[in-house]
């Protein structure tokens, strides 16, 4: 009796429990990976595919979203449970929802979990979601810093998504830069000056958020609306200025040269002046030549003209002489006739 109670133990073991024992446990996977992104705004549903596989007949999958993430509004909501399924793929769905209401935007986690009839486990099978509202901001590009001082400025390029106009705000550190809108989908930017509550900002780094807020189209709440970007950017030191280029060296000045001064030009023309010494001039001779005393040519070498006043010495000696030698002629016969004309009365 007890064996044969043993043997209806033993294949009731084996056919109840070792297959979950014998065959791998049931697995879930993506196929393909899930879209990242809903934008609940345009309708519809969020669908996912998932993979069931191992030993997974009569398998129960509970499909979770979790968000949004880091939010204090953070919830887990359980959307549905797919109950005994069996190997292969299965779609599962989500209208956006919580309890009939659009949850706010942001990032979410969805995650699928499941258990066979013999309490085997899957894997937890997660991803992330962002859940898009009316409005979503795109890729931006913005530099990390700039210096206002040099009459730089920042500049940040967002792409734009939204169902309805919307109005773009960029704030740093809290305070309002600007605005842009009510604008559709597209391309757009927003400058920063550098300058926070009318002073210029000094160098540091500071936090800007860029959002859509209807109140500043129009609309009638100030809540922020759609994704958020944001990031930090710095203030830098003003460049230091150059230093001043030296002064060009100028060659020093040179006094102007004065032409070499030409000997003048003798006149052949020139009548040529008498010896002092009482000597006469050749008329064959050079004008440049005076006749000495012993009857020989000499040239004047000093070349200072003391030969010329020699000769108009000589000349002066004569011209008194001669009129010394006249005035006694005449002199003497003036007396002369004085005497007869005496003699005779």
């Amino acid at each position: 009796m007890n064996r044969h109670l043993f043997l209806v133990m033993f294949v009731a073991v084996t056919i109840f429990v070792g297959p979950s024992v014998a065959l791998a446990a049931p697995s879930l996977s993506f196929t393909p990976q899930p879209a990242n992104i809903f934008k609940v705004y345009e309708g519809g549903n969020y669908s996912v595919d998932v993979t069931l596989s191992g030993y997974a007949e009569d398998t129960k999958v509970d499909f979770y979203v979790r968000g949004p993430i880091g939010e204090t509004s953070e919830i887990t909501k359980k959307i549905s449970t797919y109950d005994y399924i069996t190997n292969g793929e299965h779609t599962f769905t989500w209208d956006g929802k919580f309890d009939g209401t659009y949850p706010d935007p942001g990032t979410y986690e969805i995650k699928f979990f499941g258990t066979d009839l013999f309490a085997n486990n899957t894997n937890e099978l997660k991803s992330e979601l962002t859940v898009m509202e009316e409005v979503f901001i795109g890729d931006f590009e913005a530099e990390n810093s700039f210096s206002p001082e040099d009459g730089e400025e920042w500049q940040i390029e967002f792409d734009l998504e939204t169902a309805v106009p919307a109005c773009i705000v960029l704030r740093v550190n809290g305070e309002l830069i600007g605005a842009k809108g009510p604008v559709s989908d597209g391309d757009y930017s927003i400058e920063w000056d550098g300058e926070l509550s009318g002073d210029t900002a000094d160098p540091d780094d500071y936090d800007w958020r860029l959002y859509a807020d209807p109140a500043y189209c129009g609309g009638s709440s100030s809540a922020e609306s759609g994704n958020l970007a944001e990031d930090d950017v710095t203030v830098e030191e003003p460049a230091p200025e150059p230093s001043p280029e030296p002064e060009p060296q100028q060659p020093p000045q040179q006094p102007p040269q004065q032409p070499p001064q030409q000997p003048p030009a003798q006149n052949p023309q020139q009548t040529p002046e008498q010896p002092t010494d009482g000597s006469t001039l050749d008329d064959n001779s050079n004008s440049n030549n005076t006749v000495t005393g012993d009857g020989s040519d000499e040239e004047d070498t000093a070349g200072d003209g003391s030969d010329k006043k020699s000769n108009a010495l000589w000349w002066t000696i004569g011209i008194v002489v001669l009129a010394l030698i006249v005035g006694y002629f005449v002199g003497g016969k003036g007396n002369s006739s004085a005497n007869i004309g005496g003699k005779n009365s």
